[in-house]
């Protein structure tokens, strides 16, 4: 998902952390971070890490200040160079586990 303001994200690693979690990472896939938010969820303590794709500007400015990143871009061009692969074509995981991606 994204993490815009982080104030769900804080809230469910509250509920995580009283329900005894002893370590919580947060994962995004888009780390939009507006204004002071990235500072107010580092500074609740609250996540071993924090870590997104690269998908979103605001991620890569953030890399310095300890946000981790996973690169996409060769995920997308492999994905769109992998034979079957038509503009518009949308692939979908199956349920036999036999994906086409």
């Amino acid at each position: 998902d994204m993490i815009r303001t982080g104030g769900s994200l804080m809230n469910a690693a509250r509920a995580y952390r009283d329900a005894g979690a002893a370590r919580l990472i947060a994962c995004c896939t888009h780390a939009v971070f507006p204004g002071d938010a990235w500072e107010r969820v580092t500074a609740s303590g609250l996540f071993e890490a924090i870590i997104a794709t690269d998908s979103h500007p605001r991620a890569i400015q953030l890399e310095s200040a300890g946000l981790g990143l996973v690169p996409v871009a060769r995920l997308f061009a492999d994905h769109l160079a992998s034979p079957g692969s038509e503009p518009g074509e949308h692939r979908q995981a199956r349920p036999n586990g036999q994906n086409s991606f």
